[in-house]
């Protein structure tokens, strides 16, 4: 599914905006989504113990969540992510071919981590860059049901409404705004979803100038 909110500025000073929201279904091979979930929860406290608090990164999810420690390791490195990661090549392929680009020689690299949220546990609104690398973001569901994701358009400030469906993958310019509802009480388990960032080569060298430990993964 394709949800476009991108214009083309009509005067000298009216903003040109690049905005497609890309989604697709995910196939389950394996089972691999159950044996990630049980992975992610099993290695969550680990992951939160080993690694000092820098930011949760505007979600207000605080120093106890492991969206806090998402530069720490990459989700992608998990033993159930094989299928993952292939759908992610396949999803930014998907969407460059929207904008009448291809991959070529070019390499770009991604970072991936878990966002585990519990009852009345949201997220708030963030973006995840806005600089001039900034690249695309994205979003996978692995078990969210009741819950959705508002993306706020940069310009107008209207929010998109894209709900939860476990499988489902989205794909959106980093720039993007978006932020969750609360987990219900009602939910019997948590919010789980695995997040990534796909990055550049000219963004790849200037990042790990500043962090050489960076968990970035090469996706081509």
């Amino acid at each position: 599914m394709l949800y476009n909110f991108s214009q083309e500025g009509k005067t000298f000073f009216a903003p040109n905006l690049k905005y497609v929201l890309a989604e697709v279904e995910v196939l389950d091979h394996d089972n691999e989504f159950d044996l990630l979930k049980e992975e992610i929860l099993s290695r969550e406290q680990e992951i939160i113990d080993k690694y000092e608090f820098e930011s949760d990164w505007g979600t207000q999810l605080g120093k106890n969540s492991l969206t806090s420690r998402s530069n720490n390791y990459n989700l992608l490195d998990f033993n159930n992510t094989k299928n993952l990661k292939e759908a992610i090549k396949n999803l930014h392929d998907l969407y460059l071919d929207i904008f009448g680009q291809k991959v070529g020689d070019d390499k770009y690299y991604v970072q991936a981590w878990a966002n585990v949220l519990r009852k009345d546990e949201q997220m708030s609104a963030h973006r995840h860059a806005g600089d001039p690398y900034s690249y695309l973001t994205g979003n996978f569901c692995l078990d969210v049901d009741g819950t959705s994701t508002y993306y706020i358009h940069p310009l107008t400030d209207e929010i998109h409404e894209s709900e939860n469906v476990t499988g489902k993958m989205t794909i959106f310019p980093s720039f993007v705004k978006h932020y969750t509802d609360p987990v219900s009480k009602g939910n019997k388990t948590p919010r789980m979803t695995l997040a990534f960032d796909i990055v550049t080569q000219e963004c790849y060298d200037q990042f790990v100038k500043l962090y050489p430990d960076s968990k970035l993964q090469e996706l081509y």
